[in-house]
Parts: structure tokens; sequence; C-alpha cells
């Protein structure tokens, strides 16, 4: 049953949470917090760039729209479109050992979130609220955030031993 939301007497749909987390691309949440530092690449969808998850001098991450995922050949990191927040949010609480985290942060604004002024004030999700405009400080929500974690680990279990960060977020 579909909900409805009216607004000085228009009607619009209310889209679930499930299928806003759902309808969240790799590609977008890349573009959002990596931008500065990726490049498509040609006659192709992907992009590559420099990983924020250690220190390289030649491109090894890529974000790949066609399987929902980003992975990193130097390092090995993986994950989708919810799991990359978290990821960065974990690498940039180490980042006195990453010099590059560091650079992306001084450089890169997240221009769609005026009251945030860089990555190093965002927390993971705060971000995916405002990007699926969901309120996490509902069980049910967060629940819901957990499970689609949890499947999108799972959906990528095969590049490595999946989510680790689970727990440091989750209860």
């Amino acid at each position: 049953m579909q909900q409805l939301l009216i607004f000085g007497g228009s009607e619009t749909p209310e889209i679930p949470l499930e299928l806003r987390l759902d309808q969240i691309t790799i590609t977008e949440i890349g573009l959002d917090l990596l931008g500065t530092v990726l490049k498509k690449q040609k006659n192709s969808e992907n992009y590559r760039g420099l990983c924020p998850f250690h220190e390289e001098g030649s491109p090894s991450f890529y974000i790949k729209p066609e399987k929902k995922m980003f992975f990193c050949y130097g390092c090995h990191e993986y994950g989708g479109p919810l799991a990359l927040p978290f990821k960065l949010d974990v690498e940039m609480r180490a980042m006195a050992r990453n010099t590059f985290m560091a650079q992306i942060l001084a450089q890169k604004q997240v221009q769609d979130i005026t009251y945030i002024d860089s990555l190093a004030d965002l927390d993971p999700f705060t971000y995916l609220a405002h990007k699926v405009k969901m309120d996490y400080w509902r069980p049910e929500e967060k629940n819901l955030l957990k499970k689609k974690l949890i499947e999108e680990s799972q959906r990528l279990l095969h590049f490595g031993q999946g989510y680790n960060f689970l727990q440091e977020y989750f209860d």
C-alpha cells in the first residue's frame, strides 16, 4: 500500500526508505565524497583514482557502477555505496597516518550540505540521512540501514571477509 503526502492540494507518493536506500548508486556516493580524485575512464562507466585508504603513487582505486561497488587493487579495500561513507569515516579517524586523505579533506567541500564545512565534519549517518531523507535516530530506520549494509556485505563477500565496521556503528 502506497502512502501519500499532501502538500498544498497536490499529492506526492512517498518512496519507502528501503527503496530509497536501494536507489543510491556507487557513482553518486563516490563522486560526492571523492570527486576531486576520481576520473572517468575512457570507453567505460568506471571511475579511477588514488585510493583514500592507503598512500600510493599511481591510481588503483575504482568505482564500478555495473557491479555497484568500489575496489582498490592496491590494498583490496572494497564495498558498496552504503559502506563507502562508513569506511571513509573509519579512515578519517585514523588519518594521522594517511596524509593523502588529509589532502582530499582539505580540498573537497560537500556542496549540497551547506551546514557541513568539510568531510572531516561529516559522519556517515548524517551523510546518508541527508541523501535518502532518513531519520537515523528512529530505531526502525537505523535497523533497516544495518540490514541493507549486511545485504550489501553479503553480495560482495567474494571480495573479502565482509564489513568489519558494522559492530562499531551498530549495537
